[in-house]
């Protein structure tokens, strides 16, 4: 799993504990373990300049002074290459007790600035760094030294924060959203629980509350007739009759996949859902659990390439009470596992691959479902059908488009769009479709019109009312 272990090092009790947890794993797995630590030369050398105005009299005269630099200068250097390999020499020494093979790198510059340029040129299995190093203070759980590597490396990280022994049962603890990187948390504690004996335990929190949090706020802010363009009660009524169920629906069968990966992987899991704000939940479950390693991705099911790390990791990473691994690598679990818990059929998508000679229907089955998976849909519509058999058998076999089922007129299953108009409110001239910069009539501020329902072209006829449960859902 890991090619090698590498460790920063700077002799504080956290750096000590990291270099402890990293040699049980190396030495279970037979990985050479490759040390660092940094020097920053140069700032110290800006920092006895910056001193200098402070110095006695007969030190600042111009000999003296420049004898002064030579000797700094030359005792700063050699003395923190000294530091710098009595650290790594300590590392080796350790080492060779557990028989791990043993390699130093001396970096110099900007602590944080030469570990990420080591990391990602040697791109190192796994990095294991203490959360805190000497410049702690005393509310710090995460210092800037390890919160800057995090953000900036794209190796696995395990953040080491307790220095108390774990017991031998205290569990691994793998976070779900369904995302490849947390996906790929779970794989590395597959690996870990297996490594190390240890139980795995992975949760997926889900929160039904921020919805009703958001409606209440558009309430207030659309006025009567935004609500009526929205059909906000309409909406809402929807939302509260599927948010909480689909949502427990969505997360359980994220955990429903991983317990049947970890049987099939001979590492069986417990799995907890959990109902809430989820940094908060997870937090709360670390603290009644008491993991040995709690594990996260590095962004979540949101996240984009941008981000540096998602919102959830960034308040785990500071408020933790337990190791903690962030997740840089990406998985999938085996598509059929994935189809089995999270795909169903419309009855026409059924009835459509019915139609399909018998010999076919079970490749045909697993083609499209892993078509509808990679599309992000949850259920196979008769038009998910052709665009699936579209892309199996070539651009012939003539999809159907998600707005309606096969066969239908175009303009039938055209989605549904909503028909704005904008009002001026100065002359009450009516704009229709899009919001002008100036009023045609008064010349009035477009930015000061307000949103009307209505506003459909002359050319088109407006929708007839959608049913209830033809409403498409808010964002």
């Amino acid at each position: 799993m890991f090619a090698d272990i590498y460790v920063p090092f700077d002799g504080s009790a956290h750096a000590q504990g990291a270099l402890e947890l990293a040699l049980e794993l190396a030495a279970r797995q037979g990985t050479p373990l490759v040390g660092s630590h940094v020097y920053a030369a140069r700032l110290h050398e800006r920092r006895f300049r910056a001193l200098e105005s402070g110095l006695p009299a007969p030190y600042r005269q111009e000999r003296r002074l420049e004898q002064q630099r030579e000797i700094h200068d030359s005792l700063i250097t050699n003395g923190l290459e000294l530091i710098t390999d009595a650290y790594l020499r300590r590392m080796a020494a350790r080492c060779a007790e557990v028989r791990v093979p043993f390699r130093g790198v001396t970096l110099e510059g900007r602590n944080w600035e030469a570990l990420v340029a080591d990391i990602e040129a040697q791109r190192y299995g796994l990095v294991v760094m203490g959360a805190v190093g000497h410049g702690r203070t005393e509310a710090a759980l995460v210092g800037t030294v390890c919160e800057r590597v995090v953000r900036r490396v794209s190796a696995d990280v395990l953040v080491v924060r307790s220095l108390e022994p774990a017991a031998p049962t205290a569990p691994i603890v793998a976070c779900l959203d369904g995302s490849a990187l947390a996906w790929g948390g779970l794989e590395l504690g597959l690996h870990l629980a297996a490594l190390t004996g240890r139980p795995l335990m992975a949760v997926a929190a889900f929160d039904p509350f921020f919805h009703y949090t958001l409606f209440d706020a558009l309430k207030q802010a659309l006025g009567q007739e935004g609500r009526q363009v929205f059909k906000f009660e309409q909406q809402e009524r929807l939302h509260e009759r599927i948010i909480d169920a689909g949502l427990a629906k969505i997360y359980q069968s994220h955990l429903d996949v991983a317990a049947r990966w970890g049987r099939e992987r001979g590492q069986p899991l417990a799995t907890h859902l959990l109902k809430g704000r989820s940094s908060q939940e997870i937090l709360r479950f670390a603290q009644a659990a008491r993991p040995w390693l709690l594990i996260v991705g590095r962004t979540g099911i949101h996240g984009g390439e941008a981000l540096d790390l998602g919102g959830v990791t960034e308040r785990v990473l500071r408020m933790a009470p337990c190791n903690l691994l962030i997740a840089h690598r990406t998985a999938r679990p085996p598509a059929d596992y994935l189809a089995e818990a999270t795909i169903a059929w419309s009855e026409e998508g059924r009835a459509q691959l019915e139609r399909a000679p018998a010999p076919f229907r079970g490749f045909a089955t697993a083609a499209i479902e892993r078509f509808a998976l990679e599309q992000g849909h949850t259920v196979v519509t008769s038009a998910v059908v052709d665009r699936a058999l579209a892309q199996l058998l070539g651009a012939g076999a003539g999809p159907a488009t998600d707005g309606g089922p096969a066969g239908a007129p175009e303009r039938q299953r055209r989605p549904k769009r909503l028909d704005l108009s904008f009002r001026c409110p100065t002359c009450r001239h009516v704009e229709p479709q899009r919001r002008p910069e100036r009023c045609p009539a008064c010349g009035e501020r477009g930015s000061l019109f307000a949103v009307v329902p209505g506003g459909h072209r002359a050319e088109e006829q407006p929708a007839p009312p959608a049913a209830d449960g033809e409403i498409g859902l808010l964002p």
